[in-house]
């Protein structure tokens, strides 16, 4: 048996398809092989059963032109296909993608993101500020974002309060955020032009409180899969209260979490309006397991392999 991940260079989609090869490899106790969609694939033995795994749409193609030159191949899709879907052998993705259509048969669903499952204590000493940024489907106000977030570093001045940005955080929300905390004693910023994805990484699983902008859906389930707490951080306002959305399946996604109390919430409260905006912090439910769909994925696949 041989089991190949195909990799776009995107890291969220590298992300899930790394919890999902690693896990699967455990279970099954063997190895795996990561592939740049760029190079040519290895020399593949007739008599083997090959498997091929990956995440996005330009692997998805990638994984059909594998099925047209070897027929044998049992190919894998992760997150929905915008195309031909009945001809990938397996579809593993998140069940907000069928919100509005039908599941179809070759499809296996999960709640928001496969991710690894960490079960290590957290340090209550610790919490992280994550921020993404404003794309078409999520809205950001520089006000209203800069002002949660002073209200957490008032509520939070014993804590130690790391704040990382990403590659979609514009300038101008960064560059104010320096301005104010640079030279915090308790406060430490991570810049993603100077911090490797495994500090960050080990700097979320350490934190006991994790306070996530609604942009960053696959950062805000690998937090809800590893012990402590995670919250929505509100970005922008209008009328609605978590109107930082526009009309969209992750909206659902995100407001079931809160409403759930799966997740918590910051938000600002403006109907005494917006020089009398009041900050709240909506906890989530108390003992929450982390999620574990990664694993649950696999059992049900592994009759597969």
């Amino acid at each position: 048996m041989n089991i190949f991940l195909i990799n776009d260079g995107v890291q969220g989609h590298l992300n899930q398809s790394t919890a999902l090869c690693e896990q699967l490899c455990k279970e099954l106790s063997q190895k795996y092989e990561l592939i740049s969609i760029h190079d040519d694939l290895p020399s593949l033995n007739s008599e083997d059963k090959n498997y091929f795994i990956g995440a996005g749409n330009k692997v998805h193609k990638k994984l059909l032109e594998i099925k047209k030159r070897y027929s044998d191949a049992f190919v894998i899709a992760i997150l929905r296909p915008s195309f031909f879907m009945s001809k990938f052998d397996l579809i593993l993705a998140p069940n907000h993608d069928f919100i509005f259509k039908k599941v179809p048969k070759n499809c296996i669903t999960y709640e928001g993101a496969l991710c690894k499952t960490s079960l290590k204590e957290t340090d209550n000493d610790i919490h992280l500020i994550a921020l993404g940024g404003a794309n078409k489907n999520v809205l950001f106000s520089k006000e209203i974002l800069l002002k949660n977030i002073e209200y957490l570093s008032l509520i939070f001045q014993k804590k130690h309060l790391y704040i990382a940005n990403s590659r979609r955080t514009s300038m101008e929300i960064w560059n104010a955020i320096k301005s104010q905390y640079e030279n915090v004693q308790n406060i430490n910023l991570l810049d993603i032009n100077s911090t490797n994805t495994n500090e960050f990484n080990k700097i979320m699983r350490n934190a006991s409180k994790r306070f996530i902008t609604p942009d960053s859906f696959n950062l805000i389930f690998e937090s809800l899969s590893t012990s402590g707490k995670t919250y929505i951080l509100q970005t922008a306002i209008n009328k609605k209260m978590r109107s930082f959305f526009l009309l969209n399946k992750h909206k659902v996604v995100v407001d079931k979490l809160i409403e759930e109390k799966k997740a918590g919430f910051v938000y600002a409260d403006i109907s005494l309006g917006i020089k009398n905006m009041l900050h709240k912090l909506i906890e989530p439910v108390m003992g929450h397991e982390p999620f574990a769909e990664v694993e649950k994925v696999v059992y049900q696949i592994k009759r597969f392999f």
